[in-house]
């Protein structure tokens, strides 16, 4: 099971948050394996989403799999008062948080697929 990790696309509507429930899924379930869809690395500082992952995988006993990318939505970025950096930038930021997570590698699976655009 895979989700988004959106704060707000098209009309704003309230949605839990992605990591709460992954949460839920560790909890509440023992064999669906879930991840996201790609998480943001704009929302987010990768140490935070790093400890986060991990502390998830632990509940879960492995069932997660984490799945980031640079960002795209800039009007999800402007209501929340997010940078909207440029494509450079968010890819640079995106090359270091999977080195910060894959220094803690064995504590997170990281879902990688290479992509021509940012």
């Amino acid at each position: 099971m895979f989700r988004s990790d959106h704060y707000v696309i098209g009309e704003y509507h309230s949605s839990i948050d992605l990591f709460l429930s992954f949460v839920v899924a560790a909890r509440e379930t023992e064999n669906i394996r879930f991840g996201s869809l790609v998480s943001p690395m704009t929302f987010r500082s990768p140490v935070d989403v790093e400890r986060m992952s991990a502390q998830i995988n632990q509940l879960s006993n492995g069932r997660l799999m984490l799945g980031i990318g640079a960002g795209w939505h800039n009007p999800e970025h402007d209501a929340y008062g997010i940078p909207f950096y440029s494509e450079r930038v968010r890819a640079e930021r995106l090359e270091e948080a999977i080195n910060v997570i894959k220094t803690c590698e064995g504590r997170v699976q990281l879902r990688t697929k290479v992509s021509t655009s940012v």
